[in-house]
């Protein structure tokens, strides 16, 4: 729930908005809207609403995460798994949550933030990509302990960096490409990798 992972939704729906309005696009369509504990449904739908964000002629279905959860259609599967990077409600609702992602025969895991890589451990174990913020925990750790845990990953992308890497970046590449045994992606802007 923290902004920098939610905020450019806003400007998504916005784009939305725009392309619809620019194509001449009238057709009533459905957009659902996941969001990771319910204290936010309310503010956030009644803000889009207040600007005249969403898109015209949209039925907006606001859809709470939970542990466990599969969201799949024919084309892709969406595995959710709650983690303890914001601590759980008294009740043990999680409000963070980690990705697994698999569509045309690939899969990706996308950490999001994370207390700890271990809770991500057994995805890792045979993953196409694994998409890693880097803002919390230091990349060359993170792949060393991949690395003596047997992790099957074509391909370790690092993004949403912290100090480690931004002060340092050369060297935490170098790091991490000597704890992994191979080349590990530091993601930037319009980064592209095909699997």
């Amino acid at each position: 729930p923290h902004y920098d992972h939610f905020g450019g939704l806003i400007n998504v729906f916005t784009v939305m908005k725009k392309m619809r309005y620019l194509d001449g696009e009238q057709s009533p369509q459905t957009l659902k809207v996941y969001y990771p504990f319910a204290d936010m449904i309310e503010p956030f739908d009644n803000f889009m609403k207040a600007t005249g964000s969403y898109p015209g002629e949209t039925d907006i279905q606001n859809n709470l995460l939970h542990d466990g959860d599969v969201i799949e259609n024919d084309e892709i599967k969406v595995e959710v798994r709650g983690n303890c990077h914001i601590a759980p409600a008294s009740e043990g609702a999680f409000k963070s949550f980690s990705f697994r992602i698999t569509a045309e025969n690939k899969t990706i895991v996308y950490s999001g933030d994370i207390r700890t890589p271990d809770e991500i451990a057994d995805w890792t174990q045979c993953a196409d990509a694994v998409l890693m913020e880097s803002g919390h925990h230091k990349p060359f750790e993170v792949c060393a302990g991949w690395k003596a845990a047997g992790a099957q990953i074509g391909q370790i992308i690092f993004m949403h960096h912290g100090r480690t890497f931004l002060d340092k970046p050369v060297q935490c590449k170098l790091a991490s490409k000597h704890a992994w045994g191979r080349e590990v992606l530091f993601a930037e802007d319009n980064t592209v990798v095909e699997l």
